[in-house]
């Protein structure tokens, strides 16, 4: 059987202290958050998630820009040969050929 202590005797329990935790000892301060540095550190997470979201967000815009311009680039040279066809459509002596075959064929 265990010795009885200090703490198992209700006279003596009156004025004694229960020993704390290991993490209590250092005056109970320590371990614990007052509101003030929750605050900080909630504003701080706040920011830095912040500035992370418009990192990410700025490196999406740059990777569409670099798509942009490569669609962009195709879609110039497109227009340029659509602007030939033109061109060929429109000549009098492309339309005059046209005409002929056309008529050729009818007979």
């Amino acid at each position: 059987m265990v010795a009885p202590g200090p703490f198992d005797d209700p006279v003596a329990r009156r004025g004694a202290r229960r020993p704390r935790a290991s993490w209590q000892v250092t005056g109970g301060r320590e371990g614990k958050m007052d509101v003030f540095t929750m605050v900080v550190v909630i504003v701080l997470a706040s920011l830095a998630a912040g500035i992370a979201n418009n990192i990410l967000k700025n490196k999406r815009l740059e990777t569409r820009g670099q798509v942009n311009g490569s669609v962009r680039e195709e879609l110039d040279a497109l227009r340029a040969r659509v602007e030939v066809l033109e061109e060929i459509v429109t000549d009098s002596r492309y339309q005059l050929n046209a005409e002929l075959e056309r008529l050729e064929r009818q007979r």
